[in-house]
């Protein structure tokens, strides 16, 4: 900020030197005779260009020095997650398996209910690198205080249709969801042999909760049991301040073939609150 006052100080200086150049100007002209005059002017001239190139140098010695502190603070990302229980968010969309057999590699397509946010840029520059990770769970049950899931593994998010790559997101309006990010998925309890998806203690014929970490578990800890949950995760980017949201994941336990039933009476998902970190 010294530097800054410096070179304000310098600008104010020559300015009212230019001003008291230019009053003297307007006070001699009028009786000075015309070769006078002349020279004058061209003392003006040269007085007044010698000051436009200092306030020049000024205003580009403050550029350098403050140019990226003032494009940090007005050109910059902003990350918002968004979530609701409709289409958009919860869609039924086949769950696709490739696994390999004598023939060669065999593919099904399973029943399934996808479970997602959206995380949007609300700034006026691309975010890049965001990524979204899941840091606590939380079991709601009536009546009783939330209980920590005490076998979350903290872990990445996946990105619907590219799960590998950290994306950059362009700004983006209001309206707009902004890039999917998968958060778990219901697989119809009738088709559920798929290897990390099935836990032989629990209830068969209901509805489970996988979560889809980045990192799948070896202990199955993802599968949760039908209820209500609370998730926080950090979504960040390399040139973003992080923001911190907690999601309400709610499963009944039923299944519905039927889009509209399921996300009337069985499963929802909502941001309860988020806030920078």
């Amino acid at each position: 900020m010294k530097a800054f006052r410096e070179a304000a100080w310098m600008v104010v200086v020559t300015v009212v030197a230019m001003l008291v150049l230019m009053v003297m100007f307007g006070v001699w002209w009028i009786p000075m005779e015309e070769t006078a005059r002349a020279a004058w002017a061209t003392a003006l001239g040269t007085g007044m260009l010698a000051v436009a190139t200092v306030i020049l140098a000024a205003v580009t010695a403050a550029v350098t020095v403050f140019g990226g502190w003032l494009r940090a603070r007005f050109i910059r990302p902003q990350l918002e997650v968004q979530a609701d229980t409709d289409h958009a968010y919860c869609p039924k969309m086949p769950l696709i398996y490739a696994e390999r057999v004598a023939e060669g590699m065999l593919t099904r397509a399973y029943d399934n209910y996808q479970i997602r946010i959206g995380v949007r840029n609300k700034g006026n520059a691309i975010a890049k690198d965001v990524e979204v990770f899941a840091t606590a769970l939380r079991i709601i049950e009536q009546g009783k205080p939330p209980a920590a899931y005490p076998r979350l593994l903290p872990s990445n998010l996946q990105w619907t249709y590219n799960m590998s790559v950290l994306p950059r997101l362009m700004p983006t309006p209001p309206e707009s969801p902004g890039r999917f990010c998968d958060v778990a998925h219901v697989l119809n309890p009738d088709q559920r042999w798929l290897p990390g998806e099935y836990i032989e203690e629990h209830p068969k014929d209901k509805t489970w909760l996988s979560m889809l970490y980045a990192s799948r578990p070896s202990d199955l800890s993802h599968i949760l049991l039908p209820g209500t949950y609370e998730l926080d995760i950090q979504v960040s980017a390399s040139n973003a301040a992080p923001i911190e949201a907690t999601l309400e994941l709610s499963l009944s336990g039923t299944w519905y073939p039927d889009e509209e039933d399921m996300l009337k009476h069985v499963l929802s998902i909502r941001v309860l609150r988020q806030a920078p970190a």
